[in-house]
């Protein structure tokens, strides 16, 4: 794959590497997409915070999962019966998450698996 910068951004990204911040051109792209991918998330209503919720994806401001409401959804609740049960969220924040639960898939199923697991163990 071949990226071009602009040269204010090319010249921005060698002096960060230059400095001694960052040990590659390919370490400090990869940390500003990273950068990027995280604003985008919260710009989209979805958080990621670590120590919370294991790091998990969370509507807004809050400590519910994504995969918590995507499992309830699977469990036959439907959209109003979501929203009863997490008066906080708004039908808004249900549409971030099912957005973002299609565009996640594989890491939706891999927490709902997890937590299965644990439940599982906690009930054993």
């Amino acid at each position: 794959m071949e990226i071009t910068l602009d040269p204010e951004l090319e010249k921005f990204i060698r002096n960060q590497v230059q400095s001694g911040q960052y040990c590659s051109l390919d370490e400090a792209i990869n940390v500003a997409l990273r950068l990027l991918a995280t604003q985008t998330l919260a710009s989209q209503g979805i958080n990621k915070t670590p120590n919370v919720c294991g790091g998990d994806a969370c509507v807004g401001k809050t400590r519910i999962p994504v995969w918590s409401l995507v499992s309830d959804r699977r469990l036959g609740m439907s959209d109003p019966e979501i929203l009863a049960a997490f008066p906080t969220l708004s039908a808004v924040d249900l549409v971030n998450a099912w957005v973002y639960a299609e565009r996640h898939l594989e890491e939706i199923e891999s927490a709902i698996r997890e937590n299965e697991v644990i439940m599982e163990t906690e009930v054993e």
